[in-house]
């Protein structure tokens, strides 16, 4: 099994949703990324008018807290191939 940072970053497949309830899947190409340590992170915003309008106050109460963990990437060019509906 790979580590954390590959799992979040390493996607090779995007889905989204259409408005008729479909699913559209994409292939996703790119080198993988080198992951750099990160020894403090921290989120100031205000997120409450940010996210509690589109996501609710629960996704708000979540941001506040301290982040349980945090990575840097350097990311490379991607390729998004033409979707396909599944």
């Amino acid at each position: 099994m790979g580590s954390l940072e590959e799992f979040v970053l390493e996607h090779y497949w995007a889905y989204t949703r259409q408005r008729d309830g479909g699913c559209v899947e994409y292939r996703v190409a790119h080198r993988p990324w080198r992951v750099c340590p990160v020894r403090a992170a921290r989120l100031s915003a205000d997120v409450e008018p940010l996210y509690e309008p589109l996501y609710g106050n629960q996704l708000a109460d979540v941001l506040r807290r301290p982040p349980t963990s945090a990575l840097l990437a350097d990311g490379s060019p991607v390729k998004v191939y033409r979707g396909v509906r599944i």
